[in-house]
This record gives structure tokens, sequence and C-alpha cells, in this order.
């Protein structure tokens, strides 16, 4: 835990996501943009983070990896742990020619997470 953002969950990550996304510019600004990092929230592991993920989908973006991949290691996390994504509008899915996540010793070596690439044809 990073510490308690004061909104509406016990879960700091769902409420600093919703304060983002939902009630915040980005979630007025809907399909206009591109939303990617490192989110702190995996929808598969944690079922209080599906409604962010969910109000993501039904505002029409779509998740760039297609499956539930790990992009978080750490030797205290077990199992598959999806902390980063990016999400398009639905409208450019079709524009996807692919979408990894690169994990390798040079990327362990900087950082605890993955790096999620996403190649467009624009």
């Amino acid at each position: 835990r990073y510490g308690r953002i004061p909104e509406s969950t016990d879960y700091p990550e769902v409420d600093h996501l919703n304060r983002l996304f939902r009630n915040g510019p980005l979630g007025q600004l809907k399909r206009r943009f591109v939303i990617g990092g490192d989110f702190n929230a995996d929808p598969q592991r944690w079922k209080e983070h599906v409604a962010v993920f969910d109000w993501l989908r039904e505002s029409g973006f779509h998740e760039c990896l297609g499956a539930h991949v790990n992009t978080f290691h750490s030797p205290r996390a077990q199992g598959v742990i999806q902390d980063d994504h990016i999400f398009i509008p639905n409208a450019m899915r079709n524009k996807i020619t692919s979408c990894t996540v690169i994990d390798d010793d040079t990327t362990k070596s900087l950082s605890d997470h993955g790096i999620v690439v996403l190649d467009l044809e624009i």
C-alpha cells in the first residue's frame, strides 16, 4: 500500500484510477486519447479492480494486450500480475499490428515492470 487516497473505496489504486479516468478531466474526454502505463491494477487477479476496467471498455476503449500476461516481476509476487496496460479507442483497434511485453534481463535490471509496446498502423 502506498497510502490512502480519500475517495470511496478501501483500495487506493481503484480510487486513484477512478479519479483519473471516471471523475477527472480524462473521463470527460472519452474516446479521444490513448491510455497506457502502470495502473497498479489487475482485474483478473483482484476483483476490486474490475469496475475500473469495465468502465474503460464501456467508455469505448480496447485493451491492446489480448491475453492476461505478466508485466510485474518480484521475488514476493506469485503468479501472473498484469499491472501495465494500454487502452486505445475502439475505432483504432483494427490499426494494431502488434502489442507485446518486453521483459528481458535488461528490462529487469532497470525496473520491476515489463515494457508494454504497442505498434499501430496509422
